[in-house]
């Protein structure tokens, strides 16, 4: 839950903040530190709050991988998703790009 606190910190707000939204400062802190589970309404408020998508704040940022040879593209989100990819799974070859795509 590293981007949880990152925009916390890059907004200047303190956990006990989000009491407004619903968060105690120990739930909050549990959840930024991912040993609680966030559900679905709680990311919708938090990520309204921030103004971001909800993949965005869960890290699962989605890149689109193509390959110079063949021209397929396909999804990936994450990092060490794209890493597991040495090779086109279409056409083998081992061309790919990636291009993280905007909220």
């Amino acid at each position: 839950m590293n981007r949880l606190k990152e925009l916390r910190l890059k907004h200047h707000l303190r956990q006990f903040d989000f009491e407004k939204l619903g968060f105690s400062r120990t739930t909050y802190r549990k959840s930024e530190q991912g040993v609680r589970k966030i559900s679905w309404d709680e990311w919708r408020k938090l990520a309204d709050f921030y103004d971001v998508s909800i993949p965005y704040l869960q890290e699962n940022d989605r890149y689109i991988v193509r390959c110079k040879y063949c021209k397929s593209k396909f999804n990936v989100y994450s990092k060490e998703e794209f890493a597991n990819y040495k090779f086109c799974p279409k056409c083998s070859h081992k061309t790919l790009t990636k291009k993280v795509e905007k909220d």
